[in-house]
């Protein structure tokens, strides 16, 4: 599991990739926390490279999203795979985090977002 972070003037971009646990959730957290203390208008996670999230780590990422929503940020979740996407729409997560496809996204923010590179 892996997060990279990119910022795009009011907007930030978390890079989300391998699998979200119990085991590495902090990790993400700690990550998004820092962005959120900086107040940027929207946060996105490109969950292109998503393979796999566990409940604990769903459970952890709700709080993490209302803690955004308290501070007037916007957080969107975009690129991710159909399983994925369809566990997260299930539980009603996309009533709280919108799920957007990468084109939706980057016209939100007005701009293209770059793709990491996992070689």
């Amino acid at each position: 599991m892996g997060i990279e972070i990119e910022v795009y003037d009011e907007n930030v971009v978390a890079h989300v990739y391998g699998e979200l646990s119990m085991n590495n959730i902090k990790d993400v957290d700690d990550a998004i926390a820092k962005e959120i203390a900086k107040e940027p208008e929207v946060i996105g996670l490109n969950c292109k490279y998503l393979k796999h999230i566990d409940s604990y780590a769903i459970n952890h990422f709700v709080k993490i999203a209302r803690k955004a929503k308290e501070n007037n940020i916007t957080i969107v979740m975009f690129d991710l795979s159909e399983q994925i996407k369809f566990i997260l729409e299930t539980i009603n997560l996309d009533k709280l985090v919108p799920i957007e496809s990468r084109d939706a996204f980057e016209e939100r923010i007005s701009r293209k977002v770059n793709d990491i590179d996992l070689s």
